[in-house]
């Protein structure tokens, strides 16, 4: 049996030291039982706890040597240090998954992803799969309790949003013993541009049976009930979209129905950053790509009506305090963490060959951390 892939790169970290909390000083650990105990031994390395500590005063710093996959160990650290929000903003498009999944693999839960728009905006529409994950991105950051760390793209920061404003007015809330007509309701989920059906599947689809209305919000992780006795709310309740089993049942329940920002006019759309709250961290990979993609992008579109410019997307970033990550080294007056990794090469053959070699290479204080696909591979 071969073994297709083995660790990419390697932190070179010979004694596994960490810090405590108690003294502050380094002390002997345990080698990594997993890839998430590798970000516990990078927060106890001095110069990247000088990184966190300017990013706490508000200052710019960079982290470099971040090759393949250690960018998102990096990343991952700071996220556990952020006081609210962090966005990682990569050079292109087809990148954002992939780091946000690489940031998983050292995190207890995935990173949000905010996508970009790939279509004309006349096609936009609030059933479209990038809506309904924009529009999550921006309920979560306004959420005060738990702030999201999220991982998104140049191109799709350039893309307004629906407005604070035009998302409050498109929000109604709906109570447990309150009247509401719905025939009215019915009419203003038309309005807002919900797809009638017999029963829902997808965010932007709502279905009527009788005095029960199931409405799938754009925003939303699972539709909603309402059940009417009379114009009277008798109860609400949240269900699986898939097997239509009750989840919770709710006193109240607030629907955002706002339209994509192409639907608005330019003074009621706004970019993603007028929505990140106080404390927010940013990170930026790769510059030099971020503002060459972004440039690319701008060129490419015939039309450009509400897509702002690069440099005014990274003005607004940089107004919150930020961190470079890059793989290469460069002079910089900022705080500055290089990561000692290297790139090894990869290993090919039976299991135990390839683990035998790897044992020969390393030294008396080494360690190395397999990272296998899935726990059977392990």
């Amino acid at each position: 049996e071969a073994i297709e892939r083995f660790l990419a790169s390697r932190v070179r970290n010979p004694t596994w030291k960490r810090m405590t909390s108690e003294d502050g000083q380094q002390v002997p650990a345990a080698p990594p039982a997993d890839l998430r105990q590798l970000v516990v031994d990078l927060e106890g390395d001095e110069r990247f706890v000088e990184v966190v500590r300017a990013l706490s005063r508000g200052e710019s710093a960079t982290v470099d040597g971040a090759w393949g996959s250690a960018c998102a160990l990096a990343l991952s650290g700071i996220s556990r240090q952020r006081p609210s929000a962090l966005v990682v903003v990569v050079p292109r498009v087809g990148d954002v998954e992939s780091l946000a999944a690489d940031m998983g693999a050292f995190a207890h839960a995935s990173p949000l992803v905010f996508p970009a728009w790939e279509t004309l905006p006349e096609e936009h529409d609030t059933s479209d799969p990038v809506f309904t994950a924009r529009l999550r991105v921006l309920s979560a950051l306004e959420r005060a309790a738990n702030p999201p760390v999220l991982v998104t793209s140049i191109a799709a920061l350039m893309q307004p949003v629906p407005s604070r404003a035009q998302r409050n007015a498109s929000t109604r809330r709906f109570v447990t013993g309150e009247e509401t007509d719905p025939e009215e309701l019915l009419e203003w989920l038309v309005a807002r541009g919900l797809e009638p059906t017999t029963a829902v599947a997808l965010p932007g689809e709502f279905s009527r049976h009788g005095g029960i209305i199931d409405i799938f919000a754009p925003d939303a992780v699972d539709p909603v009930r309402l059940e009417f006795f009379g114009d009277e709310i008798d109860s609400i309740r949240t269900f699986d979209a898939e097997s239509q089993r009750q989840l919770e049942v709710c006193d109240e329940v607030e629907l955002c129905l706002v339209e994509p920002a192409s639907g608005v006019s330019t003074e009621e759309a706004e970019l993603l950053t007028e929505s990140l709250p106080e404390g927010t961290w940013v990170g930026l990979v790769e510059l030099p790509d971020l503002k060459r993609e972004g440039e690319e992008v701008r060129s490419r579109l015939e039309r450009q009506e509400g897509l702002l410019t690069v440099e005014e997307v990274l003005r607004r970033l940089t107004e919150f305090p930020s961190v470079v990550v890059a793989a290469l080294s460069a002079a910089s007056m900022e705080t500055t963490c290089h990561l000692a990794v290297e790139s090894i090469e990869r290993f090919s053959g039976p299991r135990t060959r390839v683990l035998e070699e790897l044992q020969e290479t390393l030294g008396p204080d080494e360690k190395v951390l397999v990272a296998c696909h899935n726990e059977a591979e392990r």
